[in-house]
């Protein structure tokens, strides 16, 4: 069976769909975040206890270190759906080798040559300044990526447009 094909992957600040048109609305791209992070802490797989299901160094952020970014949205379409076909998301540190988020989700289609939109409410992408990517997958393999990059700043909160 052939993979699916990725037409578009988009970070933004919102992704909203027209209710009259069916249309996606794409507002705010960027690949750059300035946020404020005071403090970072890393945790591995033996401190956080047997009962964790977290495997593998994972970071800590509180709260109180981090401005509020939002949360931000990704608009992705695919052809070559067949069936009920499962992806996973994961927003990695390029340079600490760490996964800060990652989840699941499914698209459905009967027509592989139809176009299939989806619209996903990201976490607030935090963590230590540097470079990130924000990783779609499929059967284990990276399907299509973003590199996101996180900024410190003593300012307000800012999102720098895609190149």
């Amino acid at each position: 069976m052939s993979q699916p094909n990725v037409l578009a992957m988009v970070l933004a600040d919102r992704v909203y769909r027209d209710a009259a048109t069916g249309k996606y609305l794409i507002i705010g791209t960027f690949n750059k975040l300035k946020t404020r992070v005071v403090k970072a802490q890393i945790n591995d797989a033996a401190s956080r206890g047997p009962e964790s299901e977290l495997e593998g160094p994972s970071i800590v952020v509180s709260s109180d270190d981090v401005a509020d970014s939002g949360t931000p949205s990704l608009y992705m379409a695919f052809t070559n759906i067949r069936g009920r076909t499962s992806f996973r998301l994961r927003f990695a540190s390029l340079s600490q080798d760490l996964v800060t988020f990652e989840g699941a989700f499914d698209v459905d289609s009967e027509d592989p040559l139809s176009l299939v939109e989806v619209a996903a409410d990201l976490p607030r992408l935090q963590g230590p300044a540097g470079a990130y990517s924000l990783d779609l997958l499929y059967n284990g393999s990276i399907l299509a990526q973003r590199r996101v990059t996180l900024e410190v700043d003593g300012g307000k909160d800012e999102r720098s447009a895609s190149a």
